[in-house]
């Protein structure tokens, strides 16, 4: 008999397809969805049950969730929606809405370190203030909001437990994030003393993996080990590539450094190790 929990994965983008594959392969009963039809015959060829779902139908998220033990909600705004509203806030508050009826016991989240604003190079770890100054990050924390103050209001129903991931910016094979760093080879830039704070899709699987394990409730930071400053890394991946560097010009701007971004509390909670503790060139192609 599997004893494993049956698993909901709501956005099977880059990051849900991945983690979906990993649990398939572990033995694990997971229902993947999609707001495509295009996109079930790839989920199912993952191993994953595929469903066609907008999150603002909320009946049909009901049928969805109505034999699931776990929900995973891994979205992303669309190519031609960019609405964070849609898309990150009113998801969430429909999940919170259809899993108190059913028997959701745990919900997963994979937001964002965008929801911290320090801007000045400092270091920053999950209790740090956030006071995002931009809409969609204001949208980004209550959607974190919604999600953890609902399972503690939702009643005797209520999903048991959620746990949010705040990540920063994505990398690994296929994600063709060099593309960029290649189009700058040659040029001015005076950004390079910006810290970028990237993780490794293989790390967030993992990490998704010990979360869906675990009962841990409230918010956790996901990123590399050491951040780099921008100038570091693309001149690691242009001298890698054999392309002329960049001029690189101190920008007037000091307090326009982005923060670096501690990981110590995910690593002590879940005895997590990183596979990729810093970025690698080859890992990013």
């Amino acid at each position: 008999m599997n004893t494993k929990p049956r698993v909901v994965i709501i956005g099977c983008g880059y990051v849900g397809s991945a983690f979906g594959r990993c649990l398939v392969v572990e033995g694990y009963d997971v229902v993947g969805t999609t707001t495509s039809s295009q996109r079930v015959a790839a989920i199912r060829a993952l191993g994953m049950t595929p469903a066609v779902l907008d999150t603002a139908d909320v009946g049909r998220l009901h049928d969805v969730l109505h034999d699931r033990d776990a929900a995973v909600l891994c979205v992303a705004p669309r190519a031609n929606q960019r609405d964070y509203r849609v898309t990150y806030l009113q998801a969430a508050r429909n999940l919170i809405e259809a899993a108190r009826r059913r028997a959701v016991a745990r919900i997963i989240y994979t937001g964002s370190t965008r929801v911290y604003p320090q801007n000045d190079g400092e270091w920053v770890d999950e209790a740090s203030p956030t006071e995002p100054t931009n809409e969609n990050a204001c949208i980004l924390l209550e959607t974190e909001h919604v999600l953890l103050d609902g399972v503690i209001s939702g009643g005797v129903d209520q999903p048991a437990t959620a746990a949010v991931l705040r990540l920063g910016g994505i990398y690994g094979p296929g994600r063709g994030t060099l593309d960029s760093v290649f189009r700058s080879a040659g040029t001015h830039r005076d950004d390079g003393d910006l810290y970028m704070n990237r993780i490794h899709v293989d790390d967030i699987v993992a990490a998704l993996r010990a979360l869906l394990r675990s009962r841990f409730q409230g918010v956790l930071n996901l990123c590399d080990d050491h951040p780099q400053t921008r100038r570091s890394f693309y001149d690691q991946v242009l001298a890698a590539a054999g392309l002329t560097p960049i001029e690189w010009t101190s920008s007037s701007d000091c307090k326009n450094r982005g923060k670096r971004v501690r990981n110590d509390l995910i690593k002590s909670t879940l005895g997590l190790a990183l596979r990729h503790p810093i970025r690698s060139v080859r890992a990013d192609r």
